[in-house]
C-alpha cells in the first residue's frame, strides 16, 4: 500500500525539512553575534596635565572665597592661569623644585585609582608648566604627588 509522506518529512531517506520556527539557542547565538560586531575594544588614549607649584599664599591672594567654591574653575584662576601664561606672575611666589610625579602604584591603589608611567620634565628641569603625558582609559583616575627633586635627600636644618 501507497502511503503519502508527513508533511515536511521529505523524500525516503533524507532529512526533515528545515523547520521555519526559530528557537532554543539560535536567537541566543544571533543576539551574541550582534552585540560582538557593535562592541568596540576600549582604547587608550593620551591624556596631559599641566601643573605650576605656588606657595599657598600667592595662589589664594589672587582669588576670592568664591573662586575656590568652584573646584578647578572660575574667574579668579584664569586671572592666575593667564598671568602665568603672560608672564606677569612674580617669580618669587613660584616653588621651582616641586615638579608632579605620577604615584607609586601601592599609593594608587590606596586611592583606588590605576597607577600611570608618566612621561614629565626631568628632575631639576626648571620649567613654569610641568607638563605630564601618559596612556589611559577613559574613566580611570589617577593619582599625583608633588614633592620636591631632592625629596630622598635628608632635611638639613637651615635657620641655625
Amino acid at each position: 500500500m501507497w502511503r503519502e509522506p508527513a508533511e515536511g518529512s521529505g523524500p525516503t531517506g533524507a532529512l526533515p525539512a528545515p523547520s521555519r520556527r526559530v528557537g532554543g539557542l539560535a536567537p541566543a547565538l544571533l543576539t551574541l553575534l550582534v552585540l560582538a560586531l557593535l562592541a568596540r575594544p576600549a582604547r587608550a588614549l593620551e591624556y596631559r596635565l599641566q601643573v605650576v607649584s605656588l606657595y599657598e599664599e600667592a595662589l589664594s591672594s589672587g582669588l576670592r572665597s568664591s573662586d575656590l567654591v568652584d573646584g578647578a574653575s572660575g574667574p579668579g584662576l584664569e586671572r592666575l592661569e593667564g598671568r602665568l601664561d603672560a608672564g606677569t606672575f612674580p617669580v618669587g611666589a613660584i616653588l621651582w623644585d616641586r615638579p608632579p610625579r605620577a604615584a607609586d602604584p601601592a599609593l594608587a591603589r590606596a586611592y583606588r585609582a590605576v597607577a600611570v608611567r608618566a612621561e614629565g620634565p626631568e628632575a631639576g628641569e626648571r620649567r613654569l608648566w610641568h607638563e605630564l603625558r601618559w596612556q589611559g582609559r577613559p574613566g580611570d583616575q589617577t593619582v599625583w604627588m608633588v614633592s620636591p627633586d631632592d625629596a630622598e635627600a635628608p632635611e638639613t636644618d637651615l635657620g641655625r
